[in-house]
């Protein structure tokens, strides 16, 4: 099953876009968990459905912090998680620019029809980008 079928197939199933970008680092690792994916909950349609900072935004940045950051007392964070989030920030602006900005609101507007079409598109090239970098930076 390819990126678009599995983002359509977890969007169908009541996901948004933060839980499906870290679902796909999950299973990208080849594990589960429910716990991180239901934290992930709270940045729907902009930050507890307020239309602030996009879901796919904050998805993709715990994404790269999934990879990158510190999680355990031995651990320090790769040295470039923040250059990660600064190029990812910056690709991201662009990428939406169209739409008015990286708000929720500005992109869909709690338009459902507007959700259906732009945010598995906006997903899936978050993800491509977040590999990239990590990938770019050798934090795989």
């Amino acid at each position: 099953m390819g990126i678009d079928e599995i983002i359509l197939e977890l969007g169908q199933k009541g996901y948004f876009c933060s839980q499906i970008l870290m679902s796909l680092a999950l299973k990208n690792d080849g594990k589960d968990d429910p716990d991180l994916v239901r934290s992930m909950t709270g940045f729907t349609e902009g930050i507890g459905r307020s239309g602030g900072l996009c879901g796919a935004y904050l998805g993709a940045v715990a994404l790269l912090s999934y990879y990158a950051g510190k999680g355990e007392d031995d651990e320090i964070a790769h040295e470039a998680l923040d250059e990660m989030i600064r190029e990812f920030t910056a690709w991201f602006e662009n990428y939406t620019a169209e739409y008015g900005g990286i708000l929720c609101s500005q992109i869909v507007g709690f338009d459902r029809g507007l959700i259906v079409e732009r945010c598995p598109l906006i997903v899936r090239d978050a993800v491509i980008k977040c590999m990239e970098l990590l990938e770019e930076h050798d934090a795989l």
